[in-house]
């Protein structure tokens, strides 16, 4: 199983990254971004998206694919495309515990997580684990304000902001998992091998049995990592008595090979987690590379591919008795830019869009960076602001639309050649 599906990431090109610490360099003109990062690179794909360019991050990404590989795979005729929520509404209805993953550098699947987040509540789903919240010892990374602030990396990007605000008016209860090498360690307690905290000061001593222990002291640190974190996810469920819970991941955390986290935390439970992916299906800049079965049936929503009896096709295993990589594969929705930006940024109305030009003069400057900000985050302690919107400038910016939450005060910065040279308030109407 674990052959197979190493071929299969190599044919869809999907790289796996690893949760690290910020280092504060995210909303920097593309210039200087593409001289730290360099040209290829899976850092310099996703902090593109952190200045708004998502088409270029998607072409740094895709300059891995093969097409050739791709070409060789029939879709079948018995299959048609259905809009993805009901069947994403229905698993966490009806699942003690969902987990949901994401493509780093797309924003497109945060603006899945952002439309389902009233849902959780309503399906008395009343604990959110993030893995982008980054390593936090405690239970919960949000704090007592205003913001939407967490620790972590992909919390700095645009959309990702816009979600945290809506569980912050939710009331949701987040909470941090991610892997930080030599918190969790073994102990011999009662002549039983159980996994300790030296971080987290209410961590209840785990008995674990050798499956978990293998995959724990693996010297590989990918094994290493998926234990650690559905270990931390399984301790806090525990703990604090939670009946269902969701959890948001990156790429094959949510796949069974296994020794990932799902297979790991599927076995700490006694009980089946359900999976749903949303990287394997995405739209691409070179169409030649998309998987045949999006190129087929790519909708302007999140789409799921189901049989004549619509069944979703990720729900059959791939051998007999063999649990699914997944439960179910959404496709997320292709993009329409007005004005060189998305409108999957508008939030389903959410979020209106203005012309750049109705807030500065843009025929004075051309090649520059253009940021938005709340007032409340100007007065945050934060080291490095995140911007309500921001995007690179190539021209003067007389083709360029502004996407804003209406009737609110901005902070307008533009930065060229690391200078601001706009500063000033603003009012989106």
């Amino acid at each position: 199983m674990r052959k197979v599906f190493s071929f299969l990431l190599y044919l869809i090109g999907i790289t796996v990254q690893a949760q690290t610490e910020p280092d504060y360099h995210y909303f920097i003109e593309y210039k200087y971004m593409q001289a730290t990062y360099g040209i290829g690179s899976s850092d310099f794909s996703q902090h593109l998206s952190y200045i708004g360019m998502y088409k270029q991050s998607l072409i740094e990404e895709e300059r891995f694919q093969h097409p050739t590989l791709l070409k060789s795979k029939i879709v079948q005729p018995n299959l048609h495309a259905e809009n993805a929520y009901p069947y994403i509404f229905d698993a966490i209805k009806n699942n003690r515990i969902v987990i949901l993953n994401e493509t780093h550098n797309n924003p497109l699947s945060r603006v899945l997580l952002y439309n389902i987040v009233d849902s959780l509540e309503k399906y008395d789903v009343k604990a959110v684990f993030m893995e982008a919240l980054g390593y936090n010892p405690t239970d919960t990374s949000f704090i007592s304000s205003k913001q939407p602030y967490a620790e972590g990396i992909y919390t700095s990007e645009n959309i990702f902001r816009q979600v945290l605000y809506k569980f912050k008016e939710n009331k949701l209860r987040l909470y941090s998992y991610e892997y930080q090498p030599k918190d969790l360690d073994t102990s011999t307690i009662n002549g039983n091998k159980c996994i300790i905290s030296k971080d987290d000061a209410r961590w209840i001593p785990m008995p674990v049995d050798s499956y978990v222990l293998e995959n724990f002291i693996s010297k590989d640190d990918w094994r290493e990592r998926e234990a650690h974190q559905a270990l931390k996810i399984f301790q806090k469920l525990q703990r604090e008595h939670i009946n269902k819970a969701f959890i948001y991941c990156g790429y094959g955390h949510a796949w069974r090979q296994g020794n990932n986290m799902i297979d790991i935390l599927e076995h700490l439970l006694k009980q089946d987690v359900y999976s749903i992916d949303q990287t394997i299906m995405n739209e691409c800049v070179n169409k030649n590379l998309e998987f045949p079965p999006y190129a087929k049936f790519a909708k302007n929503h999140p789409f799921v591919i189901v049989d004549q009896q619509k069944i979703p096709i990720s729900a059959v295993a791939n051998k007999a008795g063999e649990k699914p990589l997944v439960n179910l594969v959404v496709g997320s929705p292709r993009s329409v830019y007005i004005n060189n930006r998305p409108t999957w940024l508008e939030l389903n109305g959410n979020r209106k869009r203005y012309h750049l030009s109705q807030f500065v003069d843009v025929s004075t400057e051309k090649d520059f960076l253009v940021a938005f900000y709340t007032l409340d985050e100007l007065k945050t302690e934060k080291e490095e602001y995140i911007p309500d919107d921001v995007f690179q400038v190539f021209g003067n910016g007389l083709d360029y639309d502004v996407i804003l939450k209406p009737n609110q005060s901005y902070q307008l910065r533009i930065m060229k050649n690391k200078k601001v040279i706009v500063d000033k308030t603003i009012y989106a109407d």
